[in-house]
């Protein structure tokens, strides 16, 4: 899948656009020679390197007459820290709910079972 990505004062601009997008948006641009308003774009999987409460962020960089992704990690903001928190919050409470739910079925399985020593 080829992608390209719009250059505004030798910057990369806005996001990548898809090969099929880009020539039904700009029929008159030979991809094989482009003008210098257009590159080439290359896209890099994140690597996922952040942690709990951090955010893997991708900015665009050149390299050579290609432009790629460059994945950084940052901190997240207070107000980040406290979505985050609440989800794991929520979660923890949820795990805690299915364990109690499964705690209280096996000992009711357990409690029927007829006491055969044989």
């Amino acid at each position: 899948m080829q992608l390209y990505i719009r250059i505004v004062n030798g910057q990369p601009f806005e996001h990548p656009i898809l090969e099929d997008n880009f020539v039904a948006a700009f029929p008159d641009v030979d991809t094989s020679n482009l003008p210098p308003e257009f590159a080439r774009f290359e896209r890099v999987d994140c690597p996922q390197l952040a942690t709990t409460f951090q955010v893997d962020e991708a900015h665009y960089e050149w390299f050579g007459d290609v432009v790629k992704d460059v994945w950084t990690v940052r901190e997240m903001t207070a107000e980040e820290i406290a979505v985050k928190q609440a989800e794991l919050d929520e979660m923890a409470a949820r795990v805690e709910q299915d364990r109690l739910e499964r705690e209280a079925a096996l000992s009711q399985i357990s409690g029927s079972a007829p006491n055969v020593i044989g």
